[in-house]
């Protein structure tokens, strides 16, 4: 995540920079974009349950129900500082064993999206992915670029002559 901070970000920062200076001599309605960068990461270790009692008194452990966000307690910044905070959503449900959380880390919000729509969005994100009729653990962008990059790990195997339109995992 540091990485992405440090490096990554002040590359599109330039990149931007760059870009929308130039036009901004010619055209001076013109205003640089405004970005919102949201860190994923899928593997944690953290688990959440919620404590339900029945109608006989008992208490049970559960798994928290689908959208539930922790934003306070085990996350590092819960307050939003410089448009920065970080909270763990559980966007899905499981049938069997202890549902894992994903972890958000909001690392640049330049457009001054408010919290709760950074949360609800991020959560509707989980439902747009294609192959699956439910929500799944990553928003679907992040899924859909973990697949190109696992296609194009194949396809830098293939020598450069052939043509990939052709080949079936053609993107």
């Amino acid at each position: 995540r540091q990485h992405v901070i440090d490096f990554e970000l002040d590359q599109l920062n330039k990149i931007v920079q760059e870009e929308y200076g130039l036009y901004q001599a010619e055209d001076a309605g013109s205003k640089k974009p405004k970005i919102t960068l949201i860190i994923v990461n899928k593997r944690v270790r953290q688990r959440f349950f919620q404590q339900t009692q029945s109608n006989q008194g008992q208490t049970f452990i559960d798994n928290p129900p689908q959208g539930t966000y922790v934003d306070q307690g085990f996350v590092e910044q819960s307050e939003v500082i410089d448009g920065k905070f970080d909270f763990f959503l559980v966007p899905h449900s499981v049938t069997q064993g202890s549902v894992k959380p994903t972890h958000f880390y909001v690392a640049e919000n330049s457009s001054n999206i408010s919290k709760m729509a950074i949360l609800n969005f991020t959560y509707a994100l989980c439902y747009n992915y294609y192959n699956w009729n439910d929500a799944i653990k990553i928003p679907a962008p992040c899924m859909l670029a973990d697949k190109i990059a696992g296609f194009r790990s194949e396809v830098g195997t293939i020598p450069s002559n052939v043509d990939l339109h052709k080949l079936p995992f053609y993107l």
